[in-house]
């Protein structure tokens, strides 16, 4: 994006608040807005925000001024734009790649399969993060890991006749549920039920109109705030079985 002119960049943000929000996080509208909110932005802050379910603008109007006062920095996009400058690399790409071993590795992936892994009596590992491998991934050349839009280049020729075609060539399958559609149909009252409830309202974190407004829009189709719900539900319920139980057996007498 950097090779536009910086006064084409600066349209940026005002197209995208004129082509909204599509209905799907997915979808070529939704694509298009995010590319002209992050085309006016510094390299490693337009990278949180492709990262991030709420820019700084979403959380600035979400949060109730005397939380957010509360809430110790670094923020999401200091944390970030550090490793960023902190990254050695001189390509762009390995720059993110170092970016992602520093924040989004340990604080997200790896978290998320150690918890469901040992909630089973289970150890996983991951081979490619053996630290020989990682080490050998990063000293390639750049076109050794993208082709065009393709990754794991070098990977995929390694193994091309090893593992079908249909395997190696099939689009990057996540593991994500249908959320959008559930917060539509079948969970459709769950945000409001948990979000909206006297409880949640009270706690002074969250103005309830933001969060009204996110739910109404999801609910009609206007845009897909489903990551967003799903942030904010987590929130409330790790709230409330881990500070609300923790400050109920407190207060209780002892046996």
């Amino acid at each position: 994006m950097d090779w536009l002119p910086r006064r084409l960049r600066a349209q940026g943000p005002r197209i995208a608040r004129l082509i909204g929000e599509g209905r799907r996080a997915r979808s070529a509208r939704s694509r298009l807005a995010r590319l002209g909110r992050g085309v006016a932005m510094e390299p490693p802050y337009r990278y949180v925000m492709w990262m991030s379910a709420f820019t700084s603008d979403r959380r600035e109007r979400l949060l109730e001024p005397d939380f957010r006062a509360q809430i110790p920095a670094p923020t999401a996009e200091e944390i970030v734009a550090s490793a960023w400058r902190d990254a050695n690399a001189t390509d762009r790409l390995d720059r993110m790649l170092s970016v992602d071993i520093e924040t989004y590795l340990p604080a997200d992936l790896l978290v998320k399969m150690d918890i469901a892994t040992m909630a089973y009596s289970l150890e996983a590992r991951s081979p490619f993060l053996d630290h020989h491998v990682m080490e050998f991934a990063a000293s390639l050349p750049v076109e050794y890991k993208l082709h065009g839009v393709s990754g794991k280049r070098l990977l995929k020729t390694a193994l091309r006749g090893e593992v079908p075609d249909e395997i190696l060539d099939r689009p990057k399958m996540g593991f994500g549920v249908p959320l959008a559609r559930w917060f539509r149909e079948d969970l459709r009252t769950l945000p409001s039920d948990v979000l909206l409830d006297r409880e949640a309202t009270q706690r002074g974190y969250l103005r309830r109109q933001e969060v009204e407004r996110l739910i109404t829009d999801h609910r009609a189709g206007n845009a897909d705030h489903s990551l967003r719900l799903w942030v904010l539900l987590q929130l409330e319920m790790w709230h409330r079985e881990v500070l609300d139980t923790r400050g109920a057996m407190a207060e209780s007498p002892a046996a």
